[in-house]
């Protein structure tokens, strides 16, 4: 018997079917300089991959809350992707607080 959480789509799950539909087919772009930088499903599911295994080096356990803070870029959407995929949960901070702030949301969120 199935559990209801396997028919449910959640993001993973959608990147997992276009990565393996569509492997060469452009899932970001980052600009940088002049030119863009563009990374296909396959690797940006490559990279995802790799930032899951750190995390599990570093001793993370599913459902351990990770504090995500960087420019808008397509390495936050590789390390968040990273996040869910490894069973994690994503706690995004805005670059904007101050540290007293950011300091509060890290001991409410029980980041690691």
């Amino acid at each position: 018997m199935k559990s209801i959480h396997e028919n449910l789509l959640t993001i993973p799950r959608i990147f997992y079917d276009w990565e393996k539909k569509t492997p060469d087919a452009i899932f970001l772009r980052q600009p940088i300089g002049d030119t863009w930088k563009t990374y296909t499903y396959k690797e940006a599911g490559d990279q995802a991959r790799r930032i899951v295994t750190g995390l599990q080096k570093m001793g993370l356990q599913k459902g351990d809350h990770i504090a995500l803070i960087s420019k808008n870029c397509a390495h936050w959407i590789l390390a968040d992707l990273a996040i869910m995929m490894g069973g994690y949960v994503s706690v995004p901070l805005y670059a904007s607080l101050s540290g007293d702030q950011m300091n509060e949301v890290l001991k409410k969120s029980d980041s690691k």
